[in-house]
């Protein structure tokens, strides 16, 4: 798993998109959650879940640029659990990849990948691994 310490200086300011890349809208997104109100359907997200919502974006948008330079990177939705841990949610018709951050250092976190009626568990929580996750997604989803 990333460290927050090493990427601390890296998050304050997120990786440039390009026009048709969908990096600067999930990261639009993602600082959104901080500035919510709570209320009984939703739990602000921790620090550290938000810190490594920031890295892990950061890094599976750099891995995913690399390997997938003709692809945009996908549009998330986002939200948090009752424990303000964040979730990441990427969809389109037979696939859904699910980032799930835990809310403190103690947590799990993992990549759970739907492909039509299959799921898959990656627990090896690194930006390369969502970005290969997140291929199957192109500019047009």
């Amino acid at each position: 798993m990333p460290t927050l310490e090493r990427s601390a200086q890296e998050t304050d300011a997120p990786q440039a998109a390009t026009a048709e890349d969908g990096f600067a809208v999930v990261m639009a997104r993602l600082c959104e959650l901080p500035s919510l109100e709570e209320d009984e359907d939703y739990t602000q997200p921790t620090e550290y879940s938000y810190k490594l919502a920031c890295v892990l974006l950061n890094e599976a948008n750099t891995a995913f640029h690399s390997a997938f330079p003709h692809l945009a990177f996908p549009r998330a939705s986002f939200g948090t659990s009752e424990a303000g841990a964040v979730r990441a949610y990427w969809r389109k018709p037979g696939l859904l990849v699910q980032l799930i951050l835990p809310a403190q250092k103690e947590g799990d976190g993992y990549i759970h990948v739907l492909r039509g009626q299959t799921p898959e568990a990656i627990h090896d929580l690194t930006g390369e691994k969502l970005a290969a996750a997140l291929s199957e997604f192109n500019e047009r989803d």
